[in-house]
């Protein structure tokens, strides 16, 4: 499923680079004040802001390959699934530190994502969206196999305790979700970027002009699985405890997706604003209309997409509030 065929062949795609850079001090500045919440509030909301920057990162990280090419991956929790168990695994089963784990989650993580993409992008539209969430389903359904119950305990689960407090786990999410804005900041002024834009705005007049699209959407899927498989160490780290229906479940794929539409695809701080949205605003709704905050949350979703269907950062850069990072 692509996002949008609003582009035409000929159109020039580019990105203004001081623009760009404010949104990503911006982004920075947010972060770096974030990082120091442990310091002087109370766990319960370190550990709400360390919600809202694990699917900030899921968020950009899908919006890394969704945001900047148009194809829409339904699978994503298949990739933080992956990087949860290789994680734990490594940690519980083979008694490594955390940090081998997180370069174990990083490694398999991106290797899946090459083996994947391979055959899955060369179908396009719904039939790639579709392919990508029976491939995050089956992925479950073989972690919860009795084959596989010696490495990953199949439905049993597998106890994660690394000796990482909550404020040292949330240090680790502030760092991977700064990470994560770099290389989106990273792509969005580099060339492969700029031609990841023309891919999403008309594909075949981009292959026309000999970009090599099968390449780079590849390319952009292994970093966008790399940064999904790394939160799911991050999830596995802070839950201590993990099975397939916690880290498979599809509302890691469906909650970043919400936040990108409301935030803006392709964006650079589209993704940190439509978690901090989402995340805080479905806890305040859940704390006081226990009944109702599912309606309520629904409400609020139909309107954003009728009031403002491109998202919220486009709209603002459309009223000239915000200057405008890409231009096409």
């Amino acid at each position: 499923m692509k996002l949008a065929e609003k582009g035409q062949p000929g159109q020039k795609v580019t990105v203004n680079p001081w623009a760009l850079a404010g949104a990503g001090l911006v982004a920075a500045a947010v972060l770096a004040l974030l990082a120091g919440l442990p310091l002087f509030t109370s766990p319960y909301v370190v550990n709400l802001a360390f919600r809202v920057l694990l699917f900030a990162t899921l968020a950009i990280g899908l919006n890394v390959f969704t945001g900047l090419t148009g194809y829409v991956n339904f699978g994503y929790s298949g990739f933080l699934g992956l990087g949860a168990y290789a994680f734990a695994i490594t940690v519980a089963k083979y008694q490594q530190p955390w940090p081998v784990g997180m370069l174990a989650a990083a490694a398999v993580s991106a290797i899946f994502s090459l083996l994947m993409g391979l055959p899955l992008l060369r179908v396009r539209g719904v039939y790639f969206a579709i392919a990508t969430l029976g491939v995050a389903g089956a992925l479950r359904v073989l972690t919860a196999s009795e084959y596989l119950q010696d490495l990953t305990n199949a439905a049993g689960g597998i106890l994660v305790l690394t000796g990482v407090g909550l404020a040292g786990q949330y240090y680790l999410m502030v760092g991977l979700c700064l990470l994560s804005l770099a290389v989106m900041t990273g792509l969005l002024l580099s060339k492969f970027g700029l031609q990841l834009l023309a891919i999403r705005e008309d594909e075949l007049a981009a292959e026309v002009l000999g970009i090599p699209t099968g390449l780079w959407k590849l390319l952009a899927l292994v970093v966008s699985g790399t940064i999904g498989g790394l939160a799911g160490a991050m999830l596995a780290m802070y839950l201590t405890y993990i099975d397939p229906s916690i880290v498979y479940d599809v509302t890691y794929t469906l909650r970043p997706l919400v936040m990108l539409l409301f935030g803006g695809f392709g964006t650079l701080l589209g993704p940190l604003l439509g978690a901090v949205f989402f995340t805080v605003v479905s806890e305040l709704i859940w704390s006081r209309f226990l009944t109702y905050h599912l309606l309520i949350f629904g409400v609020v979703l139909v309107a954003m997409v009728l009031l403002m269907p491109e998202g919220v950062i486009p709209w603002l850069q459309r009223r000239g509030i915000l200057p405008r990072v890409r231009t096409v």
